[in-house]
């Protein structure tokens, strides 16, 4: 089997792909500090590879509201551990619920305390949040990298080579996916920018 391309591999190709969209338009790399000059990628989409800074902002595609609204529209059951609790009360009287009902159900009073479902809302929960995700163009889900020939993602938390994630992928694989990039962002330079 091929050598797996490493993470510091990955990061460094990113931030070189970042460098060349921002020497055709410098409006679409997002700046920052930690991650060096560019270090936090770029908003920028061509025919072969999209790429996207970590997303700081809310849900753009309705999704919070949609889950909100069925969340409102499923509550717990009555006899529930979360319906038996008077979440209003003072936070002493709502401690010395926790405990009681807890121990009342065999629940652990400390991990979780505040999120214990006894009915069926959460796994009926986890059942449309997986029937209705967000649409993979929203910013909350999206892939801050994506080579749409290969379909290879990178995602990262707030700059490239933080927290990152992706699937293995060979040494040679990766030195395709980034030539192929690369090529893309010469031609795109030479016809003007994207």
């Amino acid at each position: 089997m091929s050598e797996i391309a490493s993470q510091d591999r990955i990061s460094s190709d990113l931030r070189e792909l970042t460098a060349l969209i921002d020497e055709i338009d410098s409006d679409r790399t997002a700046h920052g500090i930690l991650g060096g000059e560019h270090g936090y990628g770029a908003d920028f989409e061509n025919d072969v590879f999209e790429m996207h800074p970590y997303w700081w902002g809310e849900c753009e595609c309705g999704h919070e509201a949609r889950e909100w609204q069925w969340v409102e529209s499923n509550p717990h059951a009555k006899d529930c551990y979360q319906s038996r609790i008077n979440w209003d009360a003072p936070r002493e009287q709502v401690e010395r619920q926790v405990e009681t009902l807890c121990a009342e159900l065999g629940l652990d009073p400390h991990w979780g305390s505040w999120v214990h479902c006894t009915c069926s809302h959460a796994s009926d929960w986890a059942a449309w949040v997986a029937a209705n995700p967000h649409p993979a163009s929203c910013p909350t889900v999206r892939a801050n990298f994506r080579h749409k020939a290969s379909g290879f993602e990178v995602r990262w938390y707030k700059y490239i080579g933080r927290g990152m994630e992706h699937k293995p992928l060979s040494r040679s694989e990766w030195r395709n996916v980034f030539r192929d990039c690369e090529a893309s962002l010469t031609f795109a330079s030479l016809a003007g920018g994207s």
